[in-house]
């Protein structure tokens, strides 16, 4: 075999292939979310006093490390949203690539399916 990697493309591609509706699924469901959250906002905050608490919390240490800082001199639902829906997104992706790789590595496991790859001329790293 040329290297510890041979073949993991075509492998990629196909667990490409067998994931794409639960992808799509995902993919729907988060621009869905990000389209419905806006007019909440708007009633969440309708005034600048109402934000103190959320810019408060964003110039948090902990918070600056994981959004990066924010710019909240002129702030306004546009910049709250903005900055949430990061930490929103990231949280959901998160979810969504436990939820496939986890359905992906153990179910072919268990399945017996990685066994059958590895009999394959593949690289020993390939279905990692």
């Amino acid at each position: 075999m040329k290297s510890n990697f041979y073949q993991t493309t075509k492998i990629f591609l196909f667990y490409l292939k067998r994931n794409r509706l639960k992808m799509l699924l995902w993919l729907v469901i988060l621009v869905g979310l990000t389209l419905m959250i806006p007019p909440a906002f708007e009633s969440m905050y309708p005034d600048p006093a109402k934000m103190t608490p959320i810019i408060e919390m964003s110039e948090n240490p902990a918070m600056e490390a994981m959004l990066g800082p924010g710019d909240f001199r002129q702030a306004n639902v546009g910049v709250l949203f903005t900055h949430e829906m990061i930490l929103f997104t990231g949280i959901m992706l998160a979810i969504m690539n436990i939820t496939i790789l986890a359905k992906d590595t153990r179910g072919d496991e268990e399945d017996g399916r990685t066994e059958i790859l590895n009999a394959l001329p593949i690289g020993r790293q390939a279905t990692v």
